[in-house]
């Protein structure tokens, strides 16, 4: 990742954007555990639930790594 630019690293170090970003930790979107399915439909359903909540994970990740400077 490219250096964080002077507004980035100014924000990383104000202490109520510290205090948000810790409260808004919480919200990181949680990949669902795998549980067998009983029929073709119901797998397919799960593992695009899996695959969506992956992405949504990624992306919040992503944004929060570039915010804070490290890694959720």
């Amino acid at each position: 990742m490219s250096k964080p630019s002077q507004l980035l690293v100014a924000l990383q170090q104000e202490p109520d954007f510290r205090q948000a970003m810790a409260e808004v930790h919480h919200l990181r979107p949680k990949i669902p555990d795998y549980e067998p399915a009983q029929t073709a439909d119901e797998e397919q359903q799960q593992m695009n639930v899996i695959r969506h909540s992956s992405g949504m994970q990624k992306g919040f990740d992503l944004l929060w790594t570039a915010l804070m400077g490290s890694k959720p």
